[in-house]
């Protein structure tokens, strides 16, 4: 499996254009019927809906002029020959000027109705009709929207919202940008959102992951070789395979090495907490480089670490006179280099840094404090490199501007690809971008992970990964996978359960 282009297509992250030009594809170039296709599609939808909410129920479709209106026509018919379920279709922009094939499973639903009373048709979306019904169906408008919404559609999805009722969205939420996740006006708020074909972008950003709901993919018979994708999504389904557990009859050093400068003064948690990481991870050796005056502290504390003590005891931070002694020990054992968790602000620390990175030749992660000289940073050759700034480093410290998920996406693409470093933007999403144009965004909740200490774990597993593959992005989406699995399981971790202790 290639993580740019992984084999679960439910991972790879459509925009707006790349789905609409794949079914145009399947269309035009292919030779598959738009009608068929959206039959498929909706025949999926209404088997998913009917496995919700039971039979003997009363369904309100909500329904304008495309084809998302046209999925829902399909999707009525198929569940009114379910027991006892009476179906509403609300046409809210009327039933003129319909696209063709929404126009086509109208019609048919109209002649199903002729031999059914379960099937009506009204034009008013009343307060009393929507809290009559079990269950809502947005098919009012899908992937093409671009401007804000109009009436009477801006109305209805306030009605929808306000009537506390069990809500399926058709491919996405009427109202959302498709590549943005930003709410044009309004937006409804789905309980559920079935995408059809393509799992989309703006599902991940912005307001997307409040809005979606829960999220389902309905697969169509898209040709492979038409398939196109702006991002990846991180999910348990994506695992790299990564040689993880000691190797039989294997020296720690050839399990893989990891360098880490962490710490000071104060700040030793981070140093812990990092340190600890990485030996989890799987690495042979973890060494931790330390002001020597703090040495006491992770003797107590890392007895599985190997300590590498710098300058005088009176030292609790580092200073541009440790590099010679880091740097030569780096040479004996080489392995990634993981420095900045609670390394401080001091000038000395910030000298200690630009001068040990200058003209380095080791795999980096550059985290925290450490990204403080990027200034000075960026005119190095950065190549290689791995920096994990969350939102307030990559504004206050490396100066990038940005309102919104889709503008901090499109900075770390062109950041990433004009420093030759590997990003990860933590936050929620948290989006990694690599110098070769890939992109990866996690799609759990990483708000569990806003807390002390979750960047330096991140930062020490990713580094532990690093040396046992030497593969930047599979050791990312290894321990992002991970944090996915700790998201559906901890509500409210405490840093021991990230780290395993």
């Amino acid at each position: 499996m290639s993580l740019k282009s992984p084999d679960n297509r439910f991972l790879r992250l459509c925009t707006a254009e790349q789905s609409r030009q794949l079914d145009h594809d399947t269309i035009q170039t292919f030779g598959l019927n738009g009608n068929l296709l959206m039959e498929i599609a909706g025949l999926k939808a209404s088997e998913f809906i009917r496995q919700t909410v039971g039979n003997n129920r009363h369904g309100v479709y909500v329904c304008g002029k495309g084809n998302n209106a046209g999925d829902a026509f399909v999707i009525a018919r198929y569940l009114a020959d379910s027991p006892k379920h009476r179906i509403t279709i609300c046409l809210i922009s009327g039933d003129q000027q319909l696209s063709d094939d929404a126009e086509k499973n109208l019609s048919l639903l109209r002649k199903l109705s002729d031999h059914s009373s379960h099937i009506t048709f009204t034009g008013n979306l009343s307060s009393d009709l929507l809290q009559d019904a079990d269950y809502i169906v947005d098919g009012m408008i899908g992937t093409g929207l671009k401007s804000e919404l109009r009436e009477p559609l801006h109305s209805a999805v306030k009605s929808i919202n306000s009537s506390d009722t069990l809500t399926f969205s058709l491919d996405i939420p009427t109202g959302l940008n498709c590549n943005t996740g930003q709410i044009l006006g309004e937006s409804v708020q789905a309980d559920h959102t079935i995408t059809f074909g393509t799992n989309k972008i703006g599902f991940y950003l912005g307001s997307g992951p409040e809005r979606c709901g829960n999220i389902h993919f309905a697969e169509l018979p898209f040709p492979e070789h038409h398939r196109n994708h702006s991002a990846v999504l991180i999910h348990s389904n994506i695992k790299p395979e990564l040689q993880t557990g000691p190797l039989p009859a294997s020296h720690k050093y050839e399990k893989g090495t990891v360098h880490i400068i962490a710490g000071s003064e104060g700040m030793t948690g981070a140093a812990i907490m990092s340190a600890r990481s990485a030996w989890k991870a799987g690495a042979g050796a973890v060494i931790l480089y330390c002001p020597k005056g703090l040495l006491h502290i992770y003797e107590q504390t890392l007895p599985e670490i190997i300590k590498v003590p710098l300058g005088s005891e009176h030292h609790m931070f580092f200073k541009p006179e440790h590099v010679p002694a880091v740097k030569n020990r780096i040479s004996e054992k080489p392995g990634p280099v993981l420095a900045g968790p609670g390394i401080g602000r001091s000038e000395e620390t910030r000298e200690f840094i630009l001068e040990l990175t200058n003209s380095f030749k080791h795999p980096l992660i550059l985290d925290a404090d450490a990204l403080a000289g990027w200034d000075e940073l960026k005119n190095y050759d950065t190549s290689g490199w791995i920096l994990t700034p969350h939102i307030g480093e990559l504004k206050n410290s490396m100066n990038i501007s940005f309102s919104s998920d889709e503008e901090r996406l499109s900075q770390l693409k062109k950041l990433s690809k004009e420093s030759r470093c590997t990003i990860l933007s933590k936050g929620y999403p948290l989006i990694t971008a690599t110098p070769d144009d890939g992109v990866f965004i996690t799609g759990y909740d990483t708000r569990i992970f806003s807390r002390a200490g979750f960047g330096d774990v991140l930062a020490g597993t990713i580094a532990g990964y690093l040396a046992i593959e030497n593969n930047t992005t599979d050791a990312i989406i290894k321990s992002l996978v991970e944090n996915f699995e700790i998201a559906n399981c901890v509500k409210d971790p405490e840093p021991r359960t990230i780290y395993g202790r």
